[in-house]
């Protein structure tokens, strides 16, 4: 296991870290080739011992067995989660990543949706980001510039309403 080169310095060092990149590539495939494989064994002992639990009274061994399946099963899906969130990473910037047409694609049909936007104002149909802002900004100004209104009743329910002196009340400086 030892990593012995012989030379000068700096291809020491780059000799040792092709070396234990190979040893880790090497680890990498022991420990996460056939996961899923691997999970799904883990499932079906941890379901026989389950089953078995049920009929009979498991022994501490049994017990014991059943408890590390249990918490080895939420490592290996915690680790295939992980590996699958790093896969799908890894292809989302081989894909989208590097000034490549498809991202420049994505990118460009993108902002053609947001500028074609088309609203119906008042029977009017209203194109463009300025023209749409410009009816909402004003929809929302008329609506809150309106008076108070008659409050609609529910049957013959009437709500109670105060007074203009009690709402200026409600509507203080914090000293």
């Amino acid at each position: 296991m030892s990593l012995q080169v012989e030379g000068w310095g700096v291809y020491v060092l780059k000799e040792k870290l092709k070396l234990i990149k190979d040893r880790l590539k090497v680890w990498h495939q022991n420990h996460t080739q056939n996961l899923d494989v691997h999970i799904k064994q883990v499932k079906k002992r941890n379901s026989s011992l389950d089953i078995k639990g049920e009929v009979h009274h498991l022994d501490v061994v049994r017990l014991e067995e059943l408890h590390s399946l249990s918490s080895n099963l939420m490592s290996l899906s915690k680790l295939y989660l992980s590996i699958l969130w790093q896969n799908s990473r890894l292809t989302c910037l081989r894909e989208r990543g590097a000034n490549s047409k498809k991202f420049h694609g994505i990118t460009v049909t993108l902002m053609n949706s947001n500028v074609n936007i088309l609203i119906n104002a008042n029977g009017d149909q209203i194109q463009g980001v300025a023209c749409v802002r410009n009816v909402v900004f004003h929809n929302f100004q008329n609506h809150f510039q309106l008076g108070c209104s008659n409050r609609s009743r529910i049957g013959n329910l009437s709500f109670k309403m105060i007074s203009k002196a009690e709402g200026l009340d409600l509507i203080k400086k914090i000293l």
